[in-house]
C-alpha cells in the first residue's frame, strides 16, 4: 500500500475522478484508493467521487495483480500530478 498526498486546492471532483478511472482501465490489476476509512475501486468514477477526498488529504493506493508494479507506478505519478484543472500546472 502506498500513501499519496492529493495536491488539489478543493477536492477530488468529477473531472479528476474521470481522469483517474480512465487511466486505471489500462491495467488488469485490482486497484483501490482508501481515504477516511472508506475505499473505492479506481475504475469506478462514482465510487471515487463518493470517497470525498479533500484538498491536501493523504490517501492510500493498493494495487494487486499481474501488472501491479507498472500500474502502481503510473497511478502514483498520475495522482501526485493532479491539479484542480486536471494534470500538471
Amino acid at each position: 500500500m502506498i500513501t499519496i498526498q492529493i495536491n488539489v486546492k478543493s477536492r477530488l471532483h468529477a473531472r479528476l475522478c474521470v481522469i483517474v478511472s480512465k487511466r486505471a482501465e489500462n491495467y488488469r490489476s485490482r486497484m483501490r484508493l482508501s481515504y477516511d476509512g472508506k475505499s473505492a475501486e479506481l475504475r469506478s468514477t462514482i465510487s471515487l467521487m463518493l470517497l470525498g477526498v479533500q484538498a491536501g488529504s493523504r490517501v492510500q493506493l493498493d494495487v494487486q495483480g499481474a501488472d501491479e508494479v507498472l500500474a502502481a507506478a503510473d497511478l502514483l505519478q498520475l495522482l501526485e500530478g493532479l491539479t484542480d484543472g486536471g494534470l500538471g500546472g
